[in-house]
């Protein structure tokens, strides 16, 4: 990378490319200019603030000693996520990279062994991790745990890409150009372990970190059209660090040519990781409002065909008369209506302690909120299923978006079809309480009990509330969530359709109905509201104590989640005055060996599977009953078993 002068105007040459300051490509996207430096960019120092821990100096102080034992010339430095994490004060991580600017990693690793050896310390054991493009391990890297460390060792490069692929030619190179090539200019910055210097050859990383930008080394079109898989890392970085995205990123992270490329030359499991690691996070529901707002959604989840509604019919499907074309906008409507519905129940009084309560305990990051995401960006394709061009069968759409496109893990997905299969039961269950208000009876004691405990409450059932919450397991708020969203989706879906169809005065979406388009559009303005005023990344959607933050929706729009979150308050009222609380780890009264005593006739195969739910059943309705209760009602229901 040089600058050099021509006609009075300066610009970049980066390998084989030539562009000025505002990625323009004056000489074509390849220039015919010599790349040979005129100049270079001075590096840019900045006295070390970072205070080593003891672990850290152990680990500096070995590299240094090496070095100087054996006349090193090449010079140690830290790149990347350390040198970032330590500048803002940041939990560390336990691995570390090293880069060496005139020898492999593994030459290095020679000297530290021979150093080792010579000075009676404990042996370290290499490991060359071969060069994996697949993986984003574009070199071969030589890693080794050192003291709580893992460390990479690797040597400064260049990179020079090709227009069809994200894999790059590399060769040996120098500061700048390892800096220049790197994804973020917060990722660029490195340790000088000689100096104990920060050192910024971007001259751009230190000054983001403290304005809490997310922004490229090089002009965005460049950087990310070398490597679309940088627009999920910026929008990762942006979420998990709480910055803001520079306005030419933003831009250029939803240009066509830069999301076709993305489509065409990045993996999709190298997608999934990415999205993992986004969903994982507590600011997942920010990643998707951005994914959302920069096509980036639509790309990872774009099917080439329509999909149709699976033989089960609509009680199979999570909205009820959802158009699959608004698929997108519902998938985003349903995660950002849960973000919505978990800041308004935090908010609640004490007329609501039970969602409240739900939410307080909600542990909204980890590998369960990861799986819950994800179902929820699925949600509404449940009950389609989609016929691939070239296909022996149709998948369920759910399977394919998640399995196929994302290449979500088998347990996961499995976890996923649990949260789905619960939500639309306890969804029907929702329903029955909100028409329980639509129609309240006065006077009238909601709690149903028989000798053996409770039976129902209001419009609940013990045995149906019981069997979902069996099936779900402790996973039982995720997918009430999950129900709630989207049942206020699909009452937005309706009322909008209702409203348009009998309204003649009007097509505006603020006038004719509180529309999902109207309500998802407020709730990202709401999202990107909170964070611009300082909120918290964690923090889903601002709540009701915020200012004005209710403000942001119409009051026919907020009676929808208000109306819900009733509803929810009696689902769980009703979850507590039915004992069910724990009800998936509550063990049968009777083994199989005491099915055997009582059963004498029982045949082996498929009968003993019948009589053993049956059992589960009876105990649902007889919360109280006894093993002699259990094993009459067993004799009267398969007497030809006895």
């Amino acid at each position: 990378k040089s600058l050099i002068q021509l006609s009075g105007s300066m610009f970049i040459v980066y390998g084989r490319k030539v562009f000025n300051h505002a990625g323009k490509y004056p000489f074509g996207r390849f220039g015919s200019i010599s790349s040979k430096s005129l100049f270079e960019l001075p590096s840019m120092h900045t006295k070390c603030s970072i205070i080593l821990s003891d672990d850290e100096t152990e680990l500096v102080s070995l590299l240094s000693n090496v070095a100087d034992e054996y006349s090193l010339k090449t010079t140690i430095r830290i790149a990347g996520g350390w040198v970032r994490d330590r500048m803002l004060e940041l939990p560390i991580k336990d691995d570390i990279d090293i880069v060496l600017d005139d020898m492999t990693g593994a030459q290095f690793t020679q000297y530290i062994e021979k150093w080792n050896i010579k000075n009676g310390f404990q042996h370290v054991k290499f490991a060359v991790i071969q060069q994996n493009p697949e993986k984003s391990k574009h070199l071969e890297t030589v890693t080794a745990m050192i003291g709580r460390y893992s460390v990479d060792f690797v040597n400064l490069r260049s990179e020079t890409y090709s227009n069809d692929s994200r894999i790059p030619e590399m060769q040996f190179g120098t500061p700048l150009e390892d800096a220049l090539r790197r994804d973020l200019t917060i990722n660029s910055l490195f340790y000088n372990i000689k100096t104990m210097e920060v050192e910024d050859f971007s001259q751009k990383g230190i000054h983001d970190l403290k304005s809490r930008i997310v922004r490229t080394p090089l002009p965005a079109l460049i950087t990310l059209t070398d490597d679309p898989l940088r627009s999920l890392r910026a929008i990762r970085f942006a979420c998990r660090l709480g910055f803001t995205i520079d306005e030419e990123l933003a831009s250029v992270i939803s240009n066509p040519e830069v999301l076709q490329a993305l489509e065409q030359k990045v993996s999709k499991e190298r997608v999934q990781i990415e999205l993992e690691l986004m969903m994982k996070s507590p600011s997942a529901m920010r990643a998707i409002t951005l994914l959302f707002q920069k096509q980036l959604l639509s790309t990872i989840l774009r099917v080439s065909v329509v999909p149709t509604p699976s033989p089960g019919g609509e009680k199979e499907r999570f909205l009820h008369e959802f158009p699959i074309k608004e698929f997108e906008q519902s998938s985003v409507g349903v995660a950002l209506c849960t973000a919505k519905l978990i800041a308004l129940m935090k908010s609640q009084t004490d007329c609501n302690k039970y969602t409240r309560k739900l939410i307080e305990g909600f542990k909204s990051e980890g590998e369960e909120w990861k799986v819950f995401m994800f179902g929820l960006l699925a949600a509404p394709a449940i009950g389609y299923e989609y016929d691939p061009p070239g296909a022996r069968k149709k998948y369920p759409l759910v399977d394919f978006l998640l399995q196929k496109r994302l290449k979500m893990k088998n347990k996961d997905l499995s976890t996923c079809h649990k949260l789905h299969n619960c939500a639309l039961q306890m969804a029907d269950i929702l329903r029955a309480c909100l028409e329980h208000f639509q129609s309240p009876q006065e006077g009238t004691c909601l709690l149903m009990e028989s000798n053996n405990g409770p039976i129902s409450f209001g419009p609940i059932s013990r045995l149906d509330l019981g069997l979902v919450c069996r099936e779900s397991g402790e996973l039982y708020p995720h997918s009430l969530l999950m129900a709630m969203a989207g049942l206020v989706v699909e009452r937005l879906h309706l009322a909008s359709r209702h409203k348009i169809s009998t309204s003649c005065t009007t097509s505006s979406i603020e006038e004719s109905a509180p529309s999902l388009e109207y309500v998802v559009q407020r709730l990202v303005s709401e999202m990107e509201g909170d964070f611009q005023q300082g909120f918290s990344s964690s923090t889903p959607l601002s709540s009701s104590s915020s200012s004005s933050s209710n403000d942001d929706l119409d009051a026919e729009a907020l009676l929808h989640f208000t109306s819900v979150i009733e509803a929810a308050e009696l689902f769980l009222q009703g979850f507590h005055a039915l004992q069910l609380d724990g009800v998936w780890n509550e063990a049968p009264l009777l083994t199989g060996e005491d099915i055997k005593s009582v059963l004498g006739n029982i045949p082996k195969g498929p009968s003993f599977g019948e009589v053993m739910k049956e059992q589960l059943l009876w105990q649902l309705r007889n919360p109280r009953g006894n093993r002699n209760q259990l094993q009459l009602h067993l004799h009267d229901t398969f007497p030809t078993f006895i």
